[in-house]
């Protein structure tokens, strides 16, 4: 973001930055309540803190020929998601805490650090093949293209982790350190 317009970043609690492009469509200033109406049909009022100018979409909107396929409109934190009643606003969170548990949980006790190291690097391999596998299929075959391929990458992984069974809890707090002992 660019501090031109920008007077508090990130936003906080109940508090709404709006991008520079969707701000005329507003008819708001800065320091003013913006009523947001959500999809369930209630209404949330959030104060408008900042105008931002994200280079991200200045650039998107030059390889996209000016068209936004999914334009950035506004930026709230976390808490104000789960305030609004967002669903699914915490899954990300909650994935980034437990599927390394899980690996550390999986993998015998002397090969731990090399379980999360090797979970750490497949997460950030994928992060980078994701991004630029995405750009070059919606530049070669466009969205329904993605889409595809998305579904029916998620249909094979399916296939894959339908039979997989979830790691044995863990019983009490002596057997973690039973299995710590037996490690050293």
């Amino acid at each position: 973001m660019t501090g031109q317009f920008c007077r508090s970043w990130p936003p906080g609690r109940r508090e709404i930055a709006i991008e520079r492009y969707k701000f005329p469509d507003t008819n708001a200033h800065l320091g003013d309540m913006v009523t947001l109406e959500l999809s369930s049909g209630k209404e949330r009022q959030l104060k408008l803190t900042s105008i931002v100018n994200d280079q991200t979409i200045g650039a998107f909107a030059m390889t996209a020929g000016g068209f936004f396929l999914a334009p950035v409109q506004a930026y709230v934190s976390q808490d104000t998601l789960e305030w609004m009643g967002i669903p699914g606003a915490e899954l990300f969170n909650v994935l980034e805490a437990t599927q390394p548990s899980m690996a550390s949980r999986i993998a015998p006790p002397h090969a731990r650090g090399t379980a999360l190291g090797v979970y750490n690097t497949l997460q950030s391999l994928g992060l980078f093949a994701g991004g630029a596998v995405g750009g070059w299929l919606i530049k070669n075959v466009g969205a329904s293209g993605l889409f595809a391929t998305c579904a029916g990458l998620m249909l094979v992984w399916l296939v894959v982790a339908w039979p997989m069974r979830a790691p044995r809890p863990r019983n009490s707090a002596e057997e973690v350190l039973a299995d710590e002992a037996q490690a050293t």
